[in-house]
């Protein structure tokens, strides 16, 4: 059955009230061919609330934040609730199996029914950065999010290490035609499944 078939058989059982009959073949057609990324990090949001206190970890922990960063954070919500949320880290080539592809395609190919990831929040790149001490030199993991529009580019926030420090910065590089080689690793959010 064609995507659009099941989609329309879908929307009929909807329309006559058999939702679970409905979301049952939409799982079946889809679930095997789900590919499921292994969680990467754990963070919990919520237990700093609000910058001041992140930078305060930042410099217990010998942690570097750009002032770009810090002033597109200033603008950003932080989360008032403790929530773990799972993220996932992926190359560009693992997400799109090609060399090189546009943000586009990365972001659209990650959110897709085959990953089934969502985009990070800007406060992820705060407690990713904390809870990952251990990152190895030379490493720049780029949140896969949605750009934050400032100084007339499309922001996305990282976390790289770099001479042995850890930093937290943001690059314009989140435009939807920016073009990343297929080693560039993205993180995103991977949902949990509903018991």
């Amino acid at each position: 059955m064609s995507s659009k078939t099941l989609l329309e058989r879908a929307a009929a059982l909807l329309g006559n009230g058999k939702f679970e009959l409905a979301l049952g073949e939409f799982v079946e057609k889809y679930e095997s061919k789900l590919i499921v990324l292994p969680i990467f990090k754990t963070i919990k949001l919520g237990v700093y609330k609000n910058i001041d206190q992140f930078q305060g970890v930042f410099n217990h922990l010998k942690n570097k934040i750009s002032n770009w960063a810090l002033k597109l954070f200033s603008k950003a919500p932080i989360s008032s609730t403790e929530v773990e949320i799972d993220l996932v880290k992926v190359s560009v080539q693992e997400l799109t199996g090609k060399k090189e592809a546009t943000c586009k395609e990365i972001c659209d190919m990650a959110l897709s029914p085959k990953f089934g990831l969502q985009f990070c929040e800007p406060e992820d790149a705060l407690c990713l950065r904390v809870a990952y001490q251990e990152q190895p030199e030379n490493e720049i993991l780029f949140m896969g999010m949605e750009p934050i529009v400032s100084g007339g580019g499309h922001c996305l926030f990282y976390a790289g290490r770099s001479g042995g420090v850890r930093w937290l910065g943001a690059s314009h590089c989140g435009h939807a035609g920016d073009v990343w080689v297929g080693s560039g690793v993205f993180v995103f959010r991977r949902p949990r499944k509903v018991s």
